[in-house]
């Protein structure tokens, strides 16, 4: 007859310990951008903030962008600007590919003087930008000096935007041009920006 164990237990599989309620506390159920779209400068770096819930969680993203061309980004979040252009950079949750979020990253030129040009009066001059620009801030007074030839030095009685093309810039002289020719224009400052917040950096324009 086969023998018979005596005394002899199945041994149990151990059982996981059920999470903490600060564990459960710090499990993400989502997370989403602090903004929807990005304007960034070719040449800038930039950090994206996300919020995860619930308050207080956390957790390790995995970034990826839609065309490294214009923008690359690094596994911190870290985002530069490569090249003109709009591209989509995407979070997702590394524990949870479903938890997922992504934001439009703009990316423009650095804003340059292109061309000058004189109405036919001859007492306003058309600045000519390569990117949409904002208001000039107040001290443009300062950073801009229109020099001339006959007269040294030209004064400036007004500075607006043309309001059918936000590239141009026109400034208004206290005199007349005779010869276009014979001005210079020299800027140095930072009242000129783009719409984007782009820097026009200095020029002498002749």
């Amino acid at each position: 007859a086969p023998r018979q164990a005596h005394g002899l237990k199945r041994r149990k599989s151990p059982r996981a310990n059920p999470p903490s309620p600060a564990e459960i506390k710090n499990i993400v159920d989502g997370f989403s951008f602090n903004t929807r779209k990005i304007y960034l400068i070719v040449g800038e770096e930039y950090y994206p903030e996300v919020t995860f819930s619930p308050v207080g969680a956390s957790a390790d993203l995995i970034w990826t962008s839609s065309n490294t061309d214009v923008v690359d980004v690094y596994g911190s979040g870290k985002i530069v600007a490569k090249k003109a252009g709009s591209v989509a950079v995407t979070a997702t949750c590394i524990n949870n590919a479903a938890l997922t979020d992504r934001v439009v990253v703009v990316v423009t030129e650095a804003p340059v003087l292109e061309t000058v040009t004189m109405n036919n009066l001859g007492n306003q001059l058309y600045l000519q930008f390569s990117e949409d620009m904002s208001e000039p801030a107040p001290t443009i007074f300062t950073d801009l000096i229109v020099y001339g030839k006959d007269i040294p030095l030209y004064s400036i009685v007004n500075i607006s935007m043309w309001p059918l093309d936000n590239k141009r810039i026109i400034l208004t002289l206290g005199t007349y041009i005779d010869n276009p020719n014979d001005i210079r224009i020299v800027y140095k400052g930072n009242s000129l920006t783009s719409i984007y917040g782009g820097a026009v950096p200095s020029f002498d324009f002749s």
